[in-house]
């Protein structure tokens, strides 16, 4: 009797072992989970902003021409937050490496140096789709060249639990980052330059106008 009651103690013993054993094992997997959620989101708060643009539009006979700047991988809240800044440039080939008003830059592999000749431009966002419209009304004919900078705000979901968000803005501490409400947080993204082209029918090229 007395050896049936340690075995009866022993098996109890040896299932709320397993079943302490199951909850541990379940709690690790479930923080491997959550980890490997913040390290996705940790890299995609990493990367730029990313857009699409044509590189070359060809104007009408009037010289009118849109251009239509398309946001990627942003969700319906990101795209609220995006702007465009346009300026057209002059593409200076020889320009002297100490002039502080030339910039330089690499277009698919391609060093340009550029110097920046009108900053007034103005484009339209749709705050539903983030996409932005440029509308240009060129004068005279030829290839005109231009550079576009996007930025915006990645938000961190409100999907996700306090502890998660908790953890993402302390791995994010030190870049911007502002808190709208309690539980919406964003952090300021900014995307590569990119270069493209608008050309008015008549000539194919004029003097530091493209390249």
């Amino acid at each position: 009797m007395k050896q049936a009651k340690i075995s009866f103690y022993f098996v109890l013993y040896l299932v709320v072992l397993m079943d302490f054993l199951m909850v541990i094992s379940e709690r690790d997997i479930a923080e491997e989970s959550q980890r490997a959620v913040i390290d996705q989101i940790i890299e995609d708060f990493g990367k730029n902003l990313a857009f699409g643009a044509p590189d070359t539009t060809a104007a009408d006979q009037n010289g009118t021409a849109q251009i239509t700047f398309r946001p990627i991988g942003l969700d319906s809240i990101e795209a609220r937050q995006v702007q465009y800044d346009v300026g057209r440039i002059q593409v200076l080939p020889g320009a002297p490496q100490n002039d502080p008003s030339v910039r330089s830059l690499f277009v698919e592999g391609k060093l340009i140096r550029f110097r920046v000749v009108d900053t007034s431009l103005k484009v339209r966002v749709d705050s539903a789709t983030g996409r932005g419209y440029f509308n240009c009304n060129l004068r005279s004919e030829g290839v005109f060249t231009y550079i576009v900078l996007a930025s915006g705000k990645r938000h961190v979901s409100h999907k996700l639990t306090e502890e998660m968000r908790e953890e993402i803005m302390k791995r994010k501490k030190g870049d911007t980052a502002t808190l709208l409400g309690k539980k919406d947080k964003w952090f300021d993204i900014k995307s590569d330059t990119v270069v493209f082209s608008v050309v008015k029918r008549g000539i194919t090229t004029v003097p530091g106008g493209g390249f």
